[in-house]
């Protein structure tokens, strides 16, 4: 299983804040956000599709205390107990 930590909007949408997601063996990034565009938020295929640049909604996503690069990343395969976070930019003033 692939915990998945859920943004704070998608939090009180789905009642939880993480997801465990299991998406068998040889599954890559590229699975999980195309998979997670199908049932929670459709934003993931386009985080899928343009990464994180320049994207207002998530701005970082982090497997297992490393900060990801998108696209470039969406090909890595995820194992059996992987952690992914998707972090939104935060706005102050």
């Amino acid at each position: 299983m692939i915990r998945v930590h859920l943004p704070a909007h998608l939090r009180k949408q789905k009642g939880q804040r993480v997801l465990e997601v299991d998406l068998g063996p040889g599954s890559t990034l590229e699975d999980l956000l195309l998979y997670l565009a199908d049932n929670t938020d459709k934003r993931f295929a386009d985080l899928a599709a343009r990464g994180t640049s320049g994207n207002a909604w998530i701005n970082n996503v982090v497997l297992n205390d490393r900060r990801l690069e998108l696209p470039r990343d969406l090909p890595l395969e995820l194992s059996d107990g992987d952690r992914v976070y998707f972090i939104h930019p935060i706005a102050g003033g």
